[in-house]
């Protein structure tokens, strides 16, 4: 499903139901208008996220390289 705000789209949320669990979705993902992969929630229920690998540099120039980061990781 497209996320759009103010006429712009944003990226994307994809969610999916395992039909072999009880929980109404099993996933959840959000993607930036490239396509990369920027947040999700995993199996566990857990939030991950990602965010590009010049910010965690310093740099002021995107890269397009998602880093994971981790709860307590400082940037």
């Amino acid at each position: 499903m497209p996320l759009v705000i103010a006429g712009k789209t944003l990226g994307k949320v994809v969610s999916y139901d395992a039909p072999t669990t009880d929980t109404p979705a099993d996933g959840f993902e959000l993607y930036d208008s490239t396509g990369g992969l920027v947040g999700w929630f995993d199996r566990f229920g857990i939030r991950r996220v990602t965010v590009d690998h010049a910010l965690i540099e310093g740099g002021d120039e995107l890269e397009g390289i998602f880093v994971s980061v981790l709860e307590g990781d400082a940037i």
